[in-house]
């Protein structure tokens, strides 16, 4: 190979390296913006305590805040879809306002599920005992991690209301499977163990 060829095919891969850089960029960047973005529809619809989207095309809002630990707050979006799941948890099951009604005595499931690569990944580290705060914008829900199961996709009775007060985070399982699908989901529960006016 001539040293003109070899010059032009480095150059040509460099491009490509390039384009693939650019392009691997331009997610994250994407996603740091919606990352923003929610936030402040998180911040303005607390205030004005009505749903406010994170951008004009947007076909959700954030419900709630949810901090597992003392990690960064993760912010819930309504409607569980493939396109929402992208941005963040979503919300499955419940409906939050109804939540402020709840007394003492009844049952209430909170369903919240993610992508174990992204929003999710750190509930590979979650352990019994571990605290789980859900912030609604009118009250704030704190938990206690009280069970951790492996179930099959199609196992859809972590979703009931049974006669406790509860928050479900589901992810899919392996947390290191090189599929994008997997039959498993890994499942956080936690038991209600304060409730405050936010």
């Amino acid at each position: 190979m001539t040293t003109l060829k070899r010059h032009w095919l480095t150059a040509g891969l460099l491009m490509i390296i390039a384009f693939c850089w650019g392009q691997a960029g331009y997610i994250v960047a994407k996603a740091q913006l919606a990352q923003y973005l929610i936030s402040d529809a998180w911040q303005q619809g607390v205030l004005s305590q009505t749903p406010v989207k994170p951008w004009g095309w947007a076909d959700t809002y954030p419900v709630a805040k949810l901090t597992i630990n003392q990690s960064e707050p993760l912010y819930v979006l309504a409607g569980a879809s493939n396109r929402n799941l992208a941005f963040g948890p979503v919300l499955l099951n419940a409906n939050l306002d109804e939540l402020s009604q709840v007394d003492n005595t009844q049952a209430f499931n909170v369903s919240i599920a993610a992508h174990r690569d992204t929003h999710f990944a750190l509930l590979e580290l979650v352990e019994y005992g571990d605290s789980l705060r859900l912030d609604t914008g009118k009250e704030s829900l704190s938990f206690v991690v009280d069970d951790l199961l492996i179930v099959d996709e199609k196992y859809l009775s972590v979703l009931d209301v049974d006669d406790k007060q509860v928050i479900t985070l589901i992810t899919c399982y392996p947390f290191d499977a090189l599929s994008s699908t997997t039959p498993l989901r890994y499942v956080v529960r936690g038991r209600l163990v304060e409730k405050s006016v936010s």
